[in-house]
């Protein structure tokens, strides 16, 4: 079968959440849909005897899966067989062992080999209030996870040079354009300090004036003088902006052959 791209299956975050659900039981399966169904967020169960009918379901057919549950013990295989066969192709789906297969190994074989969480199975409508919650949880956290290396990946590919930076103004990341811009590697600049692309005098504006006007408005932006890896300036616009509690995002261009070109034009009229 071919690979199958990880963020396609619940591609966005679902309005109503659909599970797969495998367990031997056709019993506690019917329970299992018949109680989560009416849960907030939870749209569709879809019930499966073994691991078959599920890679079908997930890989096979255009249908979006956005939680995975499953028992221990099935038919044609362990769940954990099932766990291993998911995380080949879809690594970031949440998979949920529900299971009455219950013992510490159990549950630590599950979470080591990438179970989101384990919960022990029962039939009482607290256990599956906890499932429901847990669900919408773990569909929840993997909704974030997708944004944010989307935004991660949208940065990356930017020509603009982007930084975050940490509340005592050290980087916490870096996309190429901004390492290029100044002649270092990515990786040479995390958690290095941000004056050492900085000037001495842009450092001070930045300490003095910049930070304080960001802090009280929220975002300052305009030109600041910057410093290579080889000791060379160029002229930047500068935008600062919060993004977190003293934690801060900052964008930069390179302006210095306009300003020159200002400057020479400026010097041409005199």
């Amino acid at each position: 079968m071919a690979n199958v791209d990880p963020v396609s299956i619940g591609h966005d975050f679902p309005a109503e959440i659909r599970v797969l659900h495998v367990d031997n039981d056709e019993k506690f399966l019917q329970l299992s849909r018949t109680t989560l169904e009416v849960e907030d967020g939870i749209e569709e169960v879809v019930s499966v005897t073994n691991n078959a009918e599920a890679t079908e379901y997930l890989f096979d057919r255009d249908i979006d899966i956005d939680c995975v549950v499953s028992d221990y013990e099935l038919e044609d295989g362990s769940g954990l067989k099932l766990l291993e066969q998911v995380r080949d192709r879809c690594p970031y789906i949440p998979f949920l062992m529900f299971t009455g297969t219950g013992s510490e190994d159990v549950a630590s074989g599950a979470i080591s080999a990438g179970a989101t969480n384990y919960l022990q199975k029962g039939t009482s409508g607290v256990r599956f209030v906890t499932l429901a919650s847990q669900i919408r949880q773990a569909v929840s956290h993997r909704y974030v996870e997708k944004q944010v290396h989307r935004g991660f990946r949208a940065i990356d590919t930017t020509s603009e040079g982007i930084a975050l930076l940490t509340n005592d103004f050290r980087f916490n990341y870096v996309n190429e354009a901004y390492a290029d811009l100044f002649g270092y590697d990515s990786s040479t600049l995390i958690g290095g300090e941000w004056k050492e692309t900085l000037t001495d005098e842009a450092d001070d504006r930045i300490q003095s004036e910049i930070i304080p006007e960001v802090d009280s408005a929220g975002e300052w932006n305009g030109d600041i003088t910057g410093k290579r890896h080889d000791g060379s300036t160029l002229t930047l616009t500068l935008t600062v902006s919060v993004v977190a509690e003293d934690e801060y995002v900052c964008a930069v261009r390179d302006v210095t052959e306009r300003k020159e070109r200002e400057r020479a034009l400026v010097r041409e009229n005199k």
